[in-house]
């Protein structure tokens, strides 16, 4: 069990609470193609619901890090939170009739916060599947709390804007974590990486080579499990396009 979700200071669940407890399936399926697979239940592969799910309701971890680095303590907005997990997200996308089903399951089960990391741009109220199932949730009682969105900053790019929603943007952080990538060519391109340079200080202060695994088989260049050759990015800094799997599984593919 990760420790973000330890329930040893949990009180009882309520007694008017109507949902029923489903056992996480082990089994996977595979649509196509390599790697590209989900479980039919609740249970998350791709780490987008665990990630919001321990937001929401995290217990309080000291001593959290990564890598030894920026130590404090996490914790998700209400610790000692009872949470349900409703899946209307699969692979190859999410539809109105999932996440309006959803919604209904999750009033109908009587809880008291629907917490939704989705959206796109704005779109027209009567269009819009969260806006529409989060008022039925509000005339309900239930408070709907909600993803700002990943698209700015620029004009009306603001999704989940509807008047009923508790909307909810990123905060800024009191501190960078800088990364240089210093090119062939002396050109150094900026960015943040919380890697700790063991790679450079094992090589003697060799500079590893980078790599873009385009190649032949056209999974490559979004580093999915199975699909890069060890001996040509072995020792390498490898070069991975945003898309289809969470930046996480890359990281592990690349491993």
């Amino acid at each position: 069990m990760p420790p973000s979700f330890r329930d040893d200071r949990m009180p009882p669940v309520p007694r008017r609470w109507k949902a029923v407890y489903r056992a996480g399936s082990n089994h996977l399926e595979k649509p196509a193609p390599v790697s590209m697979l989900e479980y039919v239940s609740q249970r998350d592969w791709h780490g987008h619901g665990t990630h919001t799910a321990s937001t929401a309701a995290g217990s309080v971890i000291p001593g959290a890090s990564v890598l030894g680095i920026s130590t404090g303590v996490a914790q998700g907005m209400v610790p000692v939170g009872h949470i349900t997990v409703y899946e209307v997200c699969w692979f190859n996308g999410f539809y109105r009739p999932d996440i309006v089903a959803g919604m209904d399951d999750a009033i109908r089960d009587g809880v008291d916060v629907l917490s939704i990391s989705l959206g796109g741009f704005p779109i027209p109220f009567s269009e819009d599947s969260i806006a529409v199932g989060s008022l039925r949730a509000t005339e309900r009682g239930v408070t709907v709390v909600c993803a700002a969105g990943n698209n700015g900053p620029v004009p009306s790019s603001v999704a989940n804007e509807a008047p009923w929603i508790i909307t909810v943007g990123a905060s800024t952080l009191d501190r960078r974590f800088p990364a240089f990538v210093r090119m062939g060519n002396g050109r150094a391109l900026y960015g943040e990486s919380m890697y700790t340079g063991n790679h450079y200080l094992k090589s003697g202060g060799k500079e590893p080579e980078l790599v873009y695994e385009s190649g032949g088989e056209t999974v490559a260049q979004f580093c999915l499990k199975g699909s890069l050759s060890e001996a040509r990015i072995r020792g390498k800094m490898v070069v991975c396009d945003r898309g289809v799997n969470g930046r996480a599984k890359k990281g592990e593919a690349v491993r």
